[in-house]
């Protein structure tokens, strides 16, 4: 999770918002370097690894390539309930009664999450867990990855996640 900048002005100027790929190795470059620059606009306790954000981009929109993506921007599978805000529906479930949040940006849709996980009640046991590894100088991503189960419908999706992450040390 270090990041040394060059200087102050490029941290601050410098945003990966354009998020442009045509393999799974350009995708993990782009959406680390996404996490990275916007967990450096908090402060260290409030930040997601990159590995486990990278990781549950990777499951929600397979490398960047699902319908969700392409039409949405949206890496992460976040659904909008409010008929007022921009969404699609589901392909195979027009008549849902919640749509997919559509962002401008690849990136937008990352730190959208980022936010998600640090603010919203569903994810407390992720940041209690995050304060307890924080304050032992510890890192232990499975852990974190198994107070998301609340993120998605699926059973197996910490393991899933996990598994992925494993996938993601040689990008370290």
């Amino acid at each position: 999770m270090n990041w040394i900048c060059a200087t102050v002005a490029f941290c601050i100027s410098f945003t990966p918002l354009s998020m442009e790929y045509s393999n799974k190795e350009e995708f993990i470059q782009q959406a680390k370097a996404c996490v990275v620059w916007y967990n450096h606009q908090s402060a260290p306790p409030f930040r997601v690894p990159w590995r486990l954000a990278v990781a549950q981009a990777i499951q929600e929109s397979n490398y960047g390539t699902s319908y969700f993506t392409e039409e949405a921007s949206n890496l992460m599978g976040i659904k909008e309930f409010d008929e007022g805000e921009e969404h699609i529906k589901p392909r195979d479930n027009p008549d849902a009664d919640w749509g997919v949040k559509v962002f401008n940006n690849k990136c937008e849709s990352l730190m959208f999450y980022m936010d998600l996980l640090n603010r919203n009640y569903h994810y407390e046991e992720f940041r209690e867990e995050r304060w307890k590894q924080y304050v032992a100088d510890e890192a232990n991503l499975e852990k974190l990855a198994k107070t998301l189960a609340v993120y998605a419908e699926d059973v197996y999706y910490p393991s899933k996640i996990i598994k992925i992450m494993k996938e993601l040390e040689s990008y370290e």
